[in-house]
């Protein structure tokens, strides 16, 4: 009976309504073709305006910081300190003699410095020790006696905004990537969604404009057009120096087609409605539960996507208001820190949906890029240690894989992240041992924990989508049961792993708890 309706279905859906789509798109094409052309035109336009704010915002902070380096008095770290605290553009602010050499913060002299200045002296010494701040390369930026440079901090990449002085010493302030976007920002229009709009829909005069960073990662977006999930933009447009690697995006909406063509496609489509309800009706009772499935999946797609860009926003702002918190206003921070660590959690999830969705469909890809394994594993550990803090959980991190290797850095933090994340669930006021180790191909991470551990009955079980081990230890705590078996399965793409250990064995093994071994396939980097 299921052979003869699927039959059928194909015979009375299939086949008439393939021929409907060929007839459509043939009527469709010359005029969308017509109208494309216009559209993208328009588009660059718009993002051409953006771009014209956004110069203007970097022109004004160039100003300012011109007019604050003015009087900078130079010979006294003090009294650079006082100038400084008086005007915040100058919070990383960095002074060079005329041979290249640093004398603020006064390190190299033997002098006293801050942890922050501590911390801008390692952020910055690429720039200052190897010649790039001491001799910048635009030959505009010489004659004029001012300019930028790309600077690498903790935050992303950010710039270094540079001038010469009389005395023959250069002036350089570091703003990171942080304070750049929170400048565009606010010259920005602000986010706004449109309410009941579904997603590839729009409404007369609305659109989606994003602003991607140096790094490719969406750093801000605006306008109601709900694009459809993971649409390509329509028309994309690069920053002028010294947002260079910047971009903006438009993503849409789509162009609209003429009114003839729309009476054409509208009429093929009836026709095609007709007939697919024909057929539904006799395969309705067959696939039920299957449209149902289906809505579901393509619900939690739906809003986890909608969630993403309000979740970015939630933990850039958090994060910008950290670096605002008084050093002394503990229950300020903790709230930051809770605000921030939520946060995280909310996102992993997030992430672990999108990608078991990709997963069974087939579309999930490796992005590998040179990077290094320890430093991959010390910012996932630094992400979870407000929240191990709150649970009591110390860790011990041994570094065993220092060199550069290709790798694919999100993929290997979402795999620590899901075990990481069940360590802070059934290990509170415990301990956990982690340990990496090379041996070029391969790189191993160990987790070892001193929670209730896992029978040797349920190892392959645990990695199965949505198991979740009874008992008292896991009663209660919520989870989806899709976290190891994403990073079982991203482990494999990478040409490695992740396997239970026997208790006693790998890293931690003191610990009575649960002991996972990741293996990983990293090409070392020539």
């Amino acid at each position: 009976m299921r052979f003869r309706l699927r039959l059928l279905f194909v015979l009375l859906v299939a086949a008439p309504l393939a021929t409907l789509a060929a007839l459509g798109v043939w009527a469709a094409r010359n005029e969308r073709a017509r109208g494309d052309s216009d559209v993208r035109a328009a588009m660059t336009r718009q993002l051409e305006t953006v771009a014209a704010t956004v110069d203007g915002a970097m022109s004004e902070l160039e100003r300012a910081l011109l007019a604050d380096t003015e009087a900078i008095p130079t010979a006294d770290a003090d009294a650079v300190r006082a100038y400084r605290r008086a005007r915040p553009h100058l919070a990383r602010l960095l002074v060079l003699d005329a041979k290249g050499r640093l004398r603020f913060p006064p390190a190299a002299d033997g002098g006293p410095v801050s942890d922050d200045e501590r911390r801008l002296i390692d952020e910055t010494r690429d720039l200052w020790e190897h010649g790039a701040l001491a001799n910048p390369a635009s030959d505009e930026g010489r004659s004029a006696g001012h300019g930028w440079l790309p600077a690498a901090g903790s935050d992303g990449i950010g710039l270094m905004f540079w001038r010469n002085r009389p005395d023959g010493r250069r002036v350089a302030v570091l703003v990171p990537s942080a304070a750049v976007l929170e400048l565009l920002v606010a010259r920005l229009p602000a986010t706004r969604a449109a309410a009941g709009i579904a997603a590839g829909t729009t409404t007369a005069g609305d659109d989606r404009l994003a602003l991607h960073d140096p790094a490719g990662k969406l750093a801000y977006q605006w306008g109601a057009f709900q694009p459809a999930p993971r649409a390509r933009p329509v028309v994309t447009l690069a920053l002028a120096p010294p947002l260079a690697g910047w971009r903006l995006a438009h993503m849409g909406p789509a162009p609209v087609p003429g009114s003839a063509t729309f009476g054409i496609v509208a009429g093929l489509c009836a026709l095609g409605a007709a007939i697919a309800a024909t057929a539904l009706w006799l395969y309705r009772e067959n696939t039920r539960e299957l449209r149902l499935a289906s809505q579901r999946v393509s619900f939690v797609n739906q809003v986890s996507h909608e969630l993403k860009t309000p979740l970015t926003n939630i933990r850039m702002y958090a994060e910008l208001l950290e670096q605002h918190v008084a050093a002394d206003d503990a229950a300020g921070r903790k709230r930051l820190d809770i605000v921030v660590t939520e946060s995280q959690r909310l996102s992993r999830l997030i992430n672990n949906i999108l990608t078991f969705s990709r997963q069974d469909k087939g579309l999930v890809r490796l992005h590998a890029t040179p990077a290094v394994v320890d430093d991959i594993v010390a910012d996932v550990i630094a992400q979870f240690a407000p929240g191990f803090a709150a649970r009591g959980v110390t860790v011990n991190f041994a570094r065993g894989a220092p060199a550069r290797v290709r790798v694919d850095a999100d993929a290997l933090a979402q795999m620590l992240g899901n075990i990481l994340g069940n360590v802070e669930k059934y290990a509170p006021g415990g301990q956990v041992a982690i340990a990496t180790t090379a041996a070029p191909p391969l790189t191993t991470i160990t987790v070892a924990d001193s929670g209730p551990g896992i029978a040797a009955a349920d190892a392959e079980r645990i990695f199965q989508p949505f198991v979740r081990l009874g008992g008292a230890a896991h009663e209660g705590v919520p989870g989806t049961g899709i976290g190891l078996p994403i990073a079982r399965d991203l482990a494999r793409l990478h040409g490695g792993d992740l396997r239970l250990l026997a208790p006693g064995t790998g890293a931690g093994a003191g610990l009575p708890g649960a002991r996972f071994q990741l293996t990983l396939r990293t090409e070392p980097v020539t």
